[in-house]
């Protein structure tokens, strides 16, 4: 299990673990092995871990055997090294497309997910998916704020291409603390004011919304796999499993307070937004 100490080093310090280095080029004595045309390596596990320092913790395995390779690579004869490049990049290639990270003097990115370093804001692109109806022809509760498509996508408002992990790995590098950390919801269009999530929802039996309405950050452990990435799902209200983010409101945690979506007239069904997650001070 990552541990909250794993989190903070990495997003204070954004430093690296220990790895092999490159090796080092064959010496003019060795005259059969430096006539070698050697394979260039596309990083080292050190470059890979100064980029994204918590690349180690979240694939231990696919890191081990990198760093296993490394080791082999600089161990064995130049001839022999060619053998192993191809395996070293091909681990490089599937961590860097499966962890795409960026960082400037503006913000910080994890796949399709932003954070604004003067605002705290997260920022993810997402389509408008109004709750369907359901067998009797009434339309589903909301239970879902935002999900993948392998999520409860006829029980959602929004859906998504970003990947869960990103999110909750984004949200501990940049200082946010489970269960300590709440977030507003808001639904951006370009050129317009904010939609804040709560105009668009009431319940069923006509009692107020908590004001402010809020979400906790919760997550889920990392062992063999992220389950939100199994689920789909990013913001929840009902706590019928882990995700990411879920409602403070005990009663809407618990489903004792039931919620339905009101149609917003600039929202349509299949527009493309941006889903703010806006921290609460």
């Amino acid at each position: 299990m990552i541990s909250p100490r794993h989190y903070a080093i990495a997003g204070i310090l954004l430093l690296g673990v220990p790895a092999c280095d490159r090796a080092q080029p064959t010496t003019a004595t060795e005259t059969v092995e430096a006539k070698v045309d050697l394979l260039p390596l596309d990083a080292t596990s050190q470059e890979l871990a100064k980029g994204f320092p918590l690349l180690p913790l979240v694939e231990k395995a696919q890191w081990a055997e990198l760093v296993r390779l490394e080791q082999a690579y600089a161990e064995v004869e130049p001839r022999d090294k060619n053998a192993l490049a191809p395996q070293i990049n091909g681990i490089i290639s599937k961590l860097r497309e499966a962890y795409p990270f960026q960082v400037d003097g503006e913000s910080i990115r994890l796949g399709e997910i932003t954070y604004f370093k003067s605002s705290g804001r997260i920022e993810m692109p997402a389509k408008v998916t109004y709750p369907k109806l359901d067998q009797e022809g009434n339309i589903h509760e909301l239970e879902v704020v935002l999900c993948t498509d392998k999520g409860r996508v006829h029980e959602t408002l929004l859906m998504t291409e970003a990947r869960p992990l990103h999110l909750e790995l984004l949200l501990h590098l940049t200082g946010s603390k489970k269960q300590a950390s709440r977030y507003r919801v808001a639904i951006l269009l370009p050129g317009e004011e904010a939609i804040p999530l709560e105009t668009l929802l009431k319940t069923t039996t006509g009692k107020a919304l908590p004001d402010p309405l809020l979400f906790k950050f919760t997550g889920s452990a990392f062992q063999e796999g992220y389950r939100p990435d199994s689920t789909g799902d990013l913001v929840i209200t009902w706590h019928a499993h882990d995700a990411v983010l879920q409602a403070v409101d005990e009663d809407i945690a618990q489903a004792r307070t039931r919620l339905l979506v009101t149609r917003h007239p600039s929202l349509e069904e299949g527009m493309t937004v941006h889903l703010a997650l806006i921290p609460e001070e």
